[in-house]
């Protein structure tokens, strides 16, 4: 696949390989509500000169319980091994009735951890569909999914479907994700597929991504071959080390300087609930140092217009960062990508 088949986006911080401009496939299926969720949030990606901020997020990600069933080198695995948090299913629901009473048009499912860990997920994904959430992302890593969440997914009509794999063959999977389960994710991913197609379902459009590291980098051109016929797109994603997220450092005026992107748009449509409870600005393990309430005591639409958000964003759109958001913008401009994708 040669690189003008790749879509660089934005942000550089994804590399996308596409059959289809998935946007315009869901505002097909979905209609006039999905094409002013769409045009809300470019507002919110164009904070600089809009000033827009809706009255309810656009997007909420949830985090259910914080643990992984994988050991990723990749990932921030601090995490996993903290003490043990898992959402209730009252607080889900208080959760999602707010979200409904505001008619929020989207929702990640999956963050920080692994989602399949959580016994009633199969409940969740009813109670999403319930609420009338219109654009559902589910984020796992497919290596416990099941032919009864296939069916949910499928049945409930939820609209993305979203895994990381990072290798075409088990060999560098096994180097990436230190757990040999590559054959059974790559089954049960068709399943699914295989499940949607047979109930002549146009959802959920399935997306791979693929963190660029230098272990898995030579297999690029050949996960694409080896999926393009199958699903609906695959993202390449930097690397973003994470090992300085508790290790935060002052940063020099020098350092500050060399900030090329201090683009952040996510305090601007979204909140993220941990299995804590816990909400922060933006999806990053930077951001839980930013917390500004918590879910099983605060409503989301109070959190979203409290004074701890309205200064972050202030704080954003004047580039007088925090020092965690300095950190992070900081790490993040020096990421490791391979030359064929520059």
């Amino acid at each position: 696949m040669t690189q003008k088949n790749i879509k660089k986006e934005k942000n550089q911080f994804i590399y996308k390989f596409e059959k289809e401009d998935v946007n315009k496939k869901l505002g097909k299926i979905f209609g006039p509500r999905f094409q002013k969720y769409r045009e809300d949030f470019d507002k919110t990606q164009r904070y600089m000169e809009t000033n827009f901020i809706p009255d309810f997020p656009l997007m909420i990600s949830m985090e259910f319980v914080n643990r992984c069933n994988l050991n990723c080198v990749m990932c921030y695995k601090e995490h996993h091994f903290k003490p043990k948090a898992e959402l209730s299913l009252e607080v889900i629901d208080k959760v999602l009735e707010e979200s409904k009473k505001h008619e929020m048009p989207s929702i990640t499912l999956g963050l920080g951890s692994e989602i399949l860990l959580f016994k009633d997920m199969n409940k969740v994904i009813e109670m999403v569909a319930e609420a009338g959430i219109m654009d559902v992302f589910f984020a796992t890593n497919a290596a416990l999914l099941n032919d009864k969440i296939i069916k949910s997914l499928v049945d409930n009509k939820i609209s993305r479907f979203r895994v990381s794999i990072d290798a075409a063959t088990e060999e560098t999977y096994n180097k990436v994700r230190r757990v040999p389960v590559l054959k059974n994710v790559e089954a049960n991913i068709n399943k699914l597929i295989d499940y949607r197609n047979k109930t002549k379902s146009l959802l959920p459009v399935v997306r791979l991504s693929y963190v660029i590291m230098d272990i898995n980098k030579h297999e690029t051109e050949q996960f694409i071959n080896k999926w393009k016929d199958k699903v609906d797109y695959i993202d390449f994603q930097r690397y973003m080390d994470l090992g300085h997220v508790d290790n935060l450092k002052k940063l020099d005026d020098n350092e500050k300087e060399v900030i090329k992107n201090s683009f952040c748009s996510q305090p601007f449509y979204s909140l993220n609930i941990w299995a804590n409870g816990d909400v922060s600005p933006c999806c990053t393990f930077y951001g839980k140092k930013l917390l500004l309430g918590n879910v099983y005591k605060d409503k989301l639409e109070d959190i979203w217009r409290g004074e701890k958000i309205k200064k972050l964003r202030e704080e954003i759109k004047n580039k007088k960062f925090n020092s965690i958001c300095q950190n992070c913008l900081y790490y993040r401009d020096r990421q490791i990508v391979d030359e064929q994708f520059e």
